[in-house]
């Protein structure tokens, strides 16, 4: 299985940054890159985390239980779950880069799909995604929604599709009514009972839905959580900072594992709040032409990101503020 570094999107871009710069001299080339490539780098940079690692091998063991040589899983519903920006999208990416399509005169095989859900998404808005993303985008309409949806979830045998990624999948049982969650339920039951495996991608609450089913949870239903780092894991955040440090486009590292107590405090042990306040401050830094990410570029970067109600001094941006 080909590692984030190598993972491609259809068009054979990289998906995602993932190199340190270990030495002076390679700081130096990077800094000197035009600014859409370091870009580039900042809004995709990825550090491979034991979290990553679980997630992946999660979706594999249902998708390809026995490995490349066996046959894809059936019947199955897993889950990987985690609160907001614990990362779970990264997953659904990489992985779904993992097995691109093919597609020639009179072939095609699409064996992941990936499906993001929204607030109220209709079987209908669900059945056009599946369409879009199996190479079907002007489906006929023919019959009413019922057939539009029935033809979208028989294509995926069509297009020989192992696996249906669905990310923010509480989108499709809360925020809506309960006759249409549980319509949302049957389109799921529809997919798997074809012969599919289905990973439900989200919040932990899917468990209390599914847990409510018995015909849900009787698929398998196996889920994994995305655990935000705990108070022992504070060393740990340390070294994820100055991972991500070492794959800056800079000159010279940032020193964000300085800061770790306020990264700490900020986000509550989750890393995608990390990334925003990181991501920020460098996309300042780069514009500003600086040899590496100052504090006060944190301070401007945390200043608007900072709840109401927390009156924490992250980076001492409120003295900032007052000079």
């Amino acid at each position: 299985m080909p590692k984030p570094q190598e993972a491609r999107d259809e068009t054979g871009a990289l998906l995602f940054h993932t190199t340190a710069f270990e030495t002076p001299q390679a700081r130096l080339a990077v800094s000197r890159l035009d600014v859409k490539q370091r870009q580039w780098m900042l809004e995709n940079l990825l550090v491979v985390n034991p979290l990553f690692t679980a997630a992946v091998d999660h979706l594999s063991a249902l998708h390809l239980p026995y490995g490349q040589e066996g046959c894809p899983g059936s019947y199955k519903v897993w889950a990987i779950l985690g609160e907001s920006r614990t990362g779970k999208s990264f997953v659904c990416k990489y992985y779904t880069s993992l097995f691109p399509p093919t597609v020639t005169t009179d072939y095609e095989h699409f064996p992941v799909v990936s499906v993001t859900a929204t607030i109220g998404m209709k079987q209908t808005e669900f059945a056009r995604q599946l369409n879009t993303l199996t190479g079907n985008p002007m489906a006929s309409t023919k019959g009413g929604d019922g057939a539009y949806v029935e033809r979208a979830i028989q294509r995926l045998l069509i297009v020989d599709t192992h696996l249906v990624l669905i990310d923010d999948a509480q989108f499709l049982f809360y925020e809506r009514r309960s006759d249409t969650a549980m319509g949302m339920f049957g389109l799921i039951k529809r997919i798997v009972d074809q012969g599919h495996v289905v990973m439900l991608v989200g919040e932990p609450k899917i468990t209390d839905f599914v847990d409510g089913i018995n015909a849900f949870r009787n698929r398998d239903y196996n889920p994994v959580e995305l655990l935000a780092l705990k108070k022992a894991d504070k060393k740990r955040m340390a070294g994820l900072l100055d991972s991500i440090d070492k794959r800056l486009p800079f000159r010279e590292m940032s020193g964000l594992k300085n800061y770790r107590e306020d990264f700490w405090g900020f986000s509550k042990g989750t890393v995608g709040p990390v990334m925003n306040i990181v991501q920020d401050a460098g996309r300042r830094a780069v514009t500003q032409d600086c040899p590496h990410i100052l504090l006060e570029h944190l301070q401007e970067a945390v200043r608007t990101r900072v709840k109401r109600d927390d009156d924490a001094d992250y980076f001492g941006y409120k003295s900032a503020v007052k000079k």
